[in-house]
């Protein structure tokens, strides 16, 4: 669900920001994650909101998990026959033998995963493309050996 202003402007919804710092140390990547996620949303002129801020540090293809956002939601539901649960209170209690009220209160925790994954750089990307194109080659022959092995064979 993206966020989305409410009445007043103020951004409501799951709300995710994240800020990369790239640090690198004898030859090992790592990624500090400075961190904020928002649950919220509006309930007449208040906004409910739980946040998390945090700084993760992760290496590079590490995924890590965010949790405890939580939210209760409360309904109260009407039950029974038509018509005659409806009726008001004072018609001889009707509306509390044919019907009923059921109070039912939802919990729900937002759970938020995180993966933190360098794009390679030019010259890096440059350093490979003669292995992924032996790779694409390779992965071509196989794929035109297996179709040939899966065949059938005249008879």
């Amino acid at each position: 669900m993206p966020a989305t202003p409410s009445s007043n402007g103020i951004a409501t919804g799951i709300i995710v920001g994240v800020t990369p710092t790239l640090y690198e140390q004898n030859g090992i990547r790592f990624i500090n994650l400075d961190t904020h996620v928002e649950n919220s949303k509006q309930n007449g002129s208040n906004i409910d909101k739980s946040a998390i801020d945090t700084y993760l540090l992760l290496n590079d293809g590490e995924e890590t998990v965010l949790g405890g956002l939580y939210s209760t939601v409360s309904s109260t539901t009407r039950a029974g026959i038509p018509f005659l649960r409806d009726l008001p209170w004072y018609v001889f209690g009707l509306r509390y033998i044919f019907g009923s009220e059921v109070k039912t209160d939802t919990k729900n925790e937002l759970i938020v995963l995180l993966k933190a994954e360098v794009v390679p750089t030019i010259e890096e990307r440059l350093a490979n493309k003669v292995k992924n194109e032996n790779l694409i080659e390779r992965t071509r022959k196989e794929f035109d050996q297996d179709l040939a092995r899966r065949r059938p064979k005249p008879q």
